[in-house]
């Protein structure tokens, strides 16, 4: 239900998605620092050993480290387009339902959920094919360190064209990530066409 300063309360979840990318990996360097990051002295507050640990250069640790950061900067943009998504959902339809004796997931499964599938499953590809190029967050953090922890397709064709210098092989790792990235679109387009279809029938 709408409440007063709904606007504002928007564009400061929306500020995580809109940050530079060298400002989030900067904050989160300095959150994930061994002696005064916030994150290992959270842990050392609450009496673990693993408070002295260097996130960033740990290869257990690196890779969800930065899937910390990444989400971090993600889940507002998600949050507000499927907030939208909710907001099309028909009044009508759910208060029929819950007339008819519906509990709350069954209105879900019957009246939330057709109705905001489709934005769900385009966000979804969205933030697969926006993760399988990333590049700056990774590389500004630990340019795919520690031991390769974090070596990612995109940081291995940016080390193979620029660093090496060795184009026909940087060309191939290309080809793959645009393969992945077509496969992904595929099935998304697959699973929209089986779920009109499913719609259709009823």
């Amino acid at each position: 239900s709408p409440f007063r300063g709904r606007g504002v309360a928007r564009a400061m979840v929306t500020i995580p998605w809109a940050a530079p990318p060298v400002a989030v990996a900067l904050i989160f360097t300095w959150m994930y620092n061994a002696q005064y990051g916030i994150f290992n002295r959270a842990l050392r507050f609450l009496g673990f050993a693993a408070g002295a640990e260097n996130w960033l250069d740990n290869p257990s640790l690196a890779l969800p480290a930065i899937l910390i950061a990444t989400i971090w900067q993600i889940f507002p943009f998600a949050s507000v387009v499927i907030l939208a998504a909710l907001q099309g959902v028909s009044e009508e339809l759910r208060d029929a339902a819950v007339i008819d004796g519906a509990d709350r997931l069954s209105v879900f499964r019957a009246v939330v959920w057709p109705t905001i599938q489709p934005t769900v499953m385009l966000l979804a590809l969205f933030i697969t094919i926006w993760s399988l190029r990333r590049f700056d967050l990774i590389w500004l953090m630990t340019q795919g360190g520690p031991i390769g922890a974090t070596n990612t397709l995109v940081i291995e064709l940016y080390r193979r064209a620029f660093v090496y210098r060795d184009l026909g092989q940087a060309a191939a790792v290309g080809m793959v990530g645009l393969s992945i990235a077509i496969i992904v679109t595929l099935v998304y387009f697959r699973l929209t066409l089986r779920t009109e279809r499913a719609r259709g029938q009823r």
